[in-house]
């Protein structure tokens, strides 16, 4: 039997690729999917979102509402997931947020809160002021 002698220290790095070599993030859909994660960024679409939150008009106004697990730390998730541009840290009154855009001109917010206490992603169309509110229990 082998034995190697204690290494002392961090483990030296592999060297650099060249640019332009292909690692295993870059071999697409199949060898994500082999290693049970998925290619690219794991996007959901609001689409994807809505239905996992079951979605629906509870009340009179212009918002619809859903619900999922997972706190804050999913609600963060969801939030990456949709793939925003331009995201801002922001102040709300319930503690650090986010806010973003979609490609389609939505505004996305994730906060820590609500008047309910929950955390919560809302995704807002900025034109009509429709919009969707997930709430995310604990």
């Amino acid at each position: 039997m082998l034995r190697r002698p204690p290494t002392r220290g961090p483990a030296p790095k592999p060297p650099a690729k060249p640019s332009g070599a292909k690692g295993k993030a870059d071999e697409g859909g199949d060898a994500a999917k082999k290693r049970g994660g998925c290619a690219g960024a794991c996007k959901k679409s609001r689409d994807d979102l809505e239905r996992e939150a079951n979605v629906s008009q509870q009340t009179k106004g212009k918002t619809k509402h859903g619900q999922k697990n997972g706190g804050m730390s999913e609600a963060d998730k969801d939030f990456d997931a949709l793939g925003p541009k331009d995201i801002k840290d922001i102040n709300t009154q319930y503690g650090q947020g986010r806010t973003g855009t979609l490609d389609d001109g939505t505004k996305i917010t994730v906060r820590p809160g609500s008047s309910d206490g929950r955390p919560t992603l809302e995704m807002r169309n900025p034109e009509n002021g429709r919009g969707t509110e997930i709430r995310y229990d604990p």
